[in-house]
């Protein structure tokens, strides 16, 4: 029961509960019809509701912020609003750093540096300063932030922000893509992609954020910039499982989507979708590493046999 006085109900009443002891729950949902010789599966896995509160470790995190001439007006003092919500709220063994690109790429500093009181004014200063003007180079803004001083033992952080399409420089997503492929072996560095806009190459920030263990997001022109750049730096301050793997023993699965795992975020859920060629008794296991310590988790489920699962498609229409 839930009763409270003198209260405005203006808010929606959120109701959680658990259905395992497990650190983070996971699901198997499949649809397999008659006329197919394979299934189609979703694997839902999420952390236990206030799992990992002692989960924001040290981390390497770098700003990295479209100044061009379209982010003129309320969109440049959103982002500065944003930019400074999100280092206030860095933890003092933190390391960071800002870009500010346009037509030319200017960063704060030559690599990242730790996130004490005089270094956070100083960023609050150049943060204040920056203008809306020139075009939109994303590749080089991409090489100068990854090419930023990692140190062992941290994690390594983009937040990548743009409300537009390259227009300079390197311009072909593709290439782009290579490039910072090229710069970033295995994804070490996380990359979190944000969109402002209608205008933005979403082809190239959803796959720049994917295939680099990020996530995108985006938000319309309506859309307040600042909250949307709080909640996604929230997420990532608090990774509970990175580097996570897959495997369906006893299902045979073929073509999984992503190809690269994204983290796990407190809060946060890892979705995949895929093919199966057998039903039955399955045992999932979901591995990544926590901290510096690489963890397992096993589920048993049920898979259906042709003709059985869901009598929905939508794990086929997701796939």
């Amino acid at each position: 029961s839930y009763e409270a006085t003198s209260v405005t109900p203006d808010e929606d009443f959120l109701l959680y509960w658990s259905t395992t002891q497990n650190p983070i729950g996971a699901s198997l949902l499949t649809y397999w019809p008659s006329d197919e010789d394979r299934g189609y599966f979703l694997f839902l896995a999420s952390p236990a509701v206030g799992a990992k509160e002692d989960a924001a470790r040290p981390k390497e995190i770098t700003l990295v912020v479209d100044t061009s001439g379209s982010m003129a007006g309320d969109k440049i003092e959103q982002v500065r609003a944003a930019l400074r919500q999100v280092i206030g709220g860095l933890n003092p063994g933190d390391r960071f750093n800002v870009i500010a690109y346009h037509t030319a790429v200017m960063p704060l500093w030559e690599g990242v540096q730790p996130a004490t009181p005089a270094r956070r004014q100083e960023a609050f200063e150049f943060v204040s300063k920056l203008r809306a003007e020139g075009g939109t180079n994303i590749k080089d803004a991409l090489s100068s932030a990854l090419a930023g001083s990692k140190s062992d033992g941290m994690s390594s952080v983009i937040l990548f922000l743009t409300d537009g399409r390259p227009t300079v420089g390197l311009t072909d997503t593709n290439r782009i893509l290579k490039a910072v492929e090229a710069a970033n072996p295995k994804g070490r560095t996380r990359i979190f992609a944000f969109g402002v806009g209608v205008d933005v190459n979403t082809v190239l920030l959803d796959r720049l954020a994917l295939e680099n263990h990020g996530a995108p997001s985006f938000v319309r022109p309506s859309e307040d910039v600042e909250p949307k750049v709080a909640a996604l730096y929230e997420k990532l301050r608090y990774p509970v499982l990175t580097d996570l793997t897959f495997k369906a023993r006893g299902m045979r699965v073929t073509e999984v989507l992503p190809g690269t795992i994204p983290d796990l975020f407190r809060g946060g859920q890892v979705v995949l979708a895929g093919r199966y060629e057998r039903g039955g008794r399955v045992e999932s296991v979901l591995a990544g590493v926590d901290g510096n310590v690489t963890r397992e988790y096993h589920y048993v489920v049920n898979a259906g046999r042709k003709g059985q699962g869901l009598t929905n498609d939508f794990p086929a229409r997701v796939w």
